[in-house]
């Protein structure tokens, strides 16, 4: 709960159980394992910077290197 105050999510799910985009403003399912999504434009930092593809994509990678507890069911293979 702490941390969805804390940091933004590309989707979030809506009252009917969907994904709904929040963070990302489009996105394209390639295959099982790989998303084509676009970033809302203006999203940024606590700090003013302005969050880059390189900062989302450092962000997975991190979770799934380190196994944060949090985002390990949204990252496992659901095929």
């Amino acid at each position: 709960m702490t941390l969805r105050m804390i940091y933004d999510h590309l989707f979030r799910i809506g009252p009917d159980g969907t994904p709904k985009l929040w963070a990302a403003k489009t996105f394209k399912i390639l295959d099982p394992t790989t998303i084509d999504l676009a970033i809302r434009k203006g999203m940024k930092f606590h700090d003013g910077v302005e969050v880059t593809a390189d900062d989302i994509k450092f962000t997975l990678d991190y979770h799934k290197k380190w196994k944060a507890p949090f985002s390990l069911e949204s990252l496992r293979d659901h095929g």
